[in-house]
């Protein structure tokens, strides 16, 4: 994957995104490498320890999010959680569609 795809997936700046593989690049979870047939791209992979980080960093979401709906079952009914889930999906979509919406920023922000 390269940055421009990353800065398109997760609506960040190249330059904020640059600053964080550097950060994990020196940590050792990713290489960068020039890329094939374009010289101005750099292609990121995971290393190994990227792996097991990105892995590890899963379960424990899976975990999480098992110990916050155990949670709000002790206090909810069924229908509710499940209801709580279908509007925060929703709330998801329509935060996901209005910030496609709109221009992406450039530089930086003026007070």
């Amino acid at each position: 994957m390269t940055i421009t795809e990353l800065s398109q997936i997760w609506h960040k700046t190249k330059s904020a995104l640059s600053q964080v593989i550097t950060h994990l690049e020196r940590e050792g979870l990713l290489t960068k490498s020039r890329k094939e047939g374009n010289a101005r791209e750099m292609r990121l992979e995971l290393t190994e320890l990227g792996r097991r980080m990105s892995r590890a960093h899963k379960r424990y979401d899976t975990e999480d999010i098992a110990r916050t709906t155990a949670e709000l079952r002790r206090e909810c009914t069924e229908a509710e959680v499940d209801a709580f889930y279908k509007v925060l999906s929703v709330y998801n979509r329509v935060m996901e569609d209005d910030f496609q919406a709109r221009p992406p920023r450039r530089g930086r922000r003026t007070r």
